[in-house]
């Protein structure tokens, strides 16, 4: 969920922690799932603990599939 909130953030153009946290309670709250409070701090100190080399392997694997799935004429 951490993860998933993070890259959420980052790809919004209103990068606040507090918008992030509204997406999460919003899309649990429309699964009829059990909402967390709206406070921010527990989902930036989460954030704060994704290891740093795991997103470097998910961004990397991510771009390798992407490439590996142009077309030469589009290179």
């Amino acid at each position: 969920m951490t993860l998933w909130t993070f890259l959420s953030q980052v790809l919004d153009a209103d990068k606040s922690c507090a918008n992030a946290v509204s997406r999460v309670i919003a899309w649990l709250a429309s699964v009829n799932a059990p909402t967390p409070s709206d406070d921010t701090s527990a989902y930036c100190q989460a954030r704060s603990r994704l290891p740093e080399n795991l997103l470097q392997q998910l961004f990397s694997n991510v771009g390798q599939k992407l490439e590996n799935q142009v077309r030469p004429e589009h290179l």
